[in-house]
């Protein structure tokens, strides 16, 4: 009697038990796909955002995609000598020359796009932010004597020609070169540089006063600029 009524309490328990997992695994996957749902529905206002954030990269990548295509080969670079009228030892200022008549570029060391090389300067076709230098080479030759030179330095400008008709100047930056009767070495360079904002049309020259005048070698001195952005 025992025995049997063990087996009739087993064949009760036993279903029951199979449909409380089956209830349990039922709900488990419910709350698995409530949550999945939860993850990938976006509120109607979270997905305006979305979609508004994802136009808002994609404008700006295309910004910057047309502003690289169009400015990045914004550059030049020149070999400069002194005009030939320059007499020995002048005090002031000389322009350096971009380009002389009946002359072709050096592909190896000269370019230019996106600007305009005139004939003592560089024109700035586009508005930005740029970075300008000139590296002048100075060969003594026969080397003068300080103490008889007028002037016994040598100092290197970078200028900005701007405005209309280019009335206006100022200096962008500038190097000094000392004369020196001690010292063993006949060539110098004279590195300058700088990082400013060029408007359209304003004009770049490179301007050298004193001693060094007279020994410019013109076919290791160069001039150039780059557009690091637009502007």
């Amino acid at each position: 009697m025992t025995n049997t009524a063990e087996s009739k309490n087993l064949n009760v328990i036993i279903p029951r038990l199979h449909l409380a997992i089956s209830a349990v695994a039922v709900l488990i996957i419910c709350i698995s796909l409530i949550l999945v749902l939860h993850r990938y529905t976006l509120h109607p206002i979270q997905e305006k955002m979305l979609v508004a954030s994802e136009i808002n990269a994609t404008n700006r990548s295309t910004e910057v995609t047309t502003t690289i295509s169009r400015f990045s080969h914004v550059s030049a670079q020149c070999l400069v000598s002194l005009p030939e009228h320059q007499s020995v030892d002048r005090s002031a200022g000389a322009r350096l020359l971009f380009q002389h008549q009946n002359s072709t570029p050096d592909p190896l060391i000269e370019h230019s796009r996106g600007v305009e090389v005139l004939s003592d300067g560089i024109k700035i076709l586009h508005t930005g932010l740029y970075n300008i230098y000139s590296n002048l080479h100075f060969k003594a030759g026969n080397i003068i004597p300080c103490t008889e030179l007028t002037n016994k330095e040598t100092i290197i400008f970078l200028q900005k020609q701007y405005g209309v008709d280019r009335k206006h100047q100022t200096y962008v930056a500038s190097s000094r070169l000392m004369c020196c009767e001690t010292c063993v070495l006949s060539q110098e360079t004279s590195y300058t540089a700088t990082t400013t904002i060029l408007q359209t049309s304003d004009v770049i020259r490179v301007v050298v006063s004193g001693y060094g005048m007279n020994h410019l070698q013109s076919e290791s001195s160069f001039v150039g600029l780059f557009m690091l952005a637009a502007v």
